[in-house]
């Protein structure tokens, strides 16, 4: 069982498992290492409620031109 963590992947490796060249099969290693939150994590500010107060999604966009702008909060 793998806790509930924040993880950095490393080099991801994929190998055949057989030397069948028709194999679909693949074997993909990847190595990852325990790490702590980011820093400001990714949790928005505003809530789903708060975007309904804009009649139109062209409006919404006006507002906020990116969704990192919509996300960041008031």
């Amino acid at each position: 069982e793998i806790a509930t963590c924040y993880i950095s992947i490393g080099d991801v490796r994929i190998a055949r498992p057989s030397d069948i060249g028709t194999d679909p099969y693949r074997d993909i290693v990847m190595p990852y290492l325990v790490v702590d939150q980011p820093v400001g994590g990714s949790q928005s500010g505003r809530t789903y409620v708060d975007l309904l107060t804009f009649s139109t999604y062209a409006d919404l966009n006006a507002a906020y031109p990116t969704y990192a702008d919509m996300l960041a909060g008031p």
